[in-house]
């Protein structure tokens, strides 16, 4: 987990000086806290982005943009949870809070994980997908769409994000067209191996 304490900074700092840590980190987002060091909420560049659209000054505190009911994990959570509410919610990052006190924060697709993990995940991709005819007569299970993505592609990307890197798929039906949009889509960096 890469250090979050640098993005906590108190509500009385400058939107400019906010600015300055988010380009400092990389983190793509700010824990705001009180004097107390109690978590009030979050920014990100976009929040940062839509107050200066609105006319808000550099010099001004940010503690007028923090977004004061913010996705939070609990201490118990999972990376596995906070992935999820992650998906459900359209952000990348999930700050974990226990009595508004922060202990953390979870980052898509940066889970703890520091190597690779070297054991193989089977994918059997080889039905026919009857149960979803006519929806698959020319178009196998893996390559139909949920929430504009394939189902391989869902399934190749929490792969990536558990940190592993050596896949078998098991194919059959239509199996070049499965081979096909995955060897044309660069983005995997997964050690892929095909079982027809």
């Amino acid at each position: 987990m890469k250090n979050w304490k640098k993005c906590c900074l108190i509500q009385s700092t400058s939107v400019f000086d906010a600015i300055k840590n988010l380009e400092e980190t990389g983190l793509q987002i700010i824990l705001v806290v009180n004097k107390k060091k109690e978590f009030i909420g979050t920014l990100t560049d976009g929040d940062i982005r839509a107050g200066i659209l609105n006319g808000l000054d550099l010099k001004k505190s940010i503690s007028k943009i923090v977004i004061k009911n913010p996705v939070i994990a609990k201490s118990n959570s999972t990376y596995e949870d906070a992935l999820d509410s992650m998906d459900a919610h359209g952000i990348n990052h999930i700050p974990i809070v226990k009595n508004k006190k922060i202990l953390g924060i979870y980052f898509r697709n940066k889970n703890l994980i520091k190597e690779p993990m070297k054991n193989f995940i089977l994918i059997m991709a080889g039905g026919k997908g009857k149960r979803l005819m006519p929806l698959t007569k020319y178009l196998p299970k893996p390559l139909l769409k949920y929430k504009n993505k394939t189902l391989i592609d869902l399934q190749l990307n929490k792969i990536i994000n558990e940190g592993f890197k050596n896949v078998f798929l098991s194919l059959n039906y239509l199996e070049e067209k499965i081979i096909n949009k995955i060897e044309k889509n660069k983005k995997y960096n997964l050690n892929i191996r095909y079982i027809i």
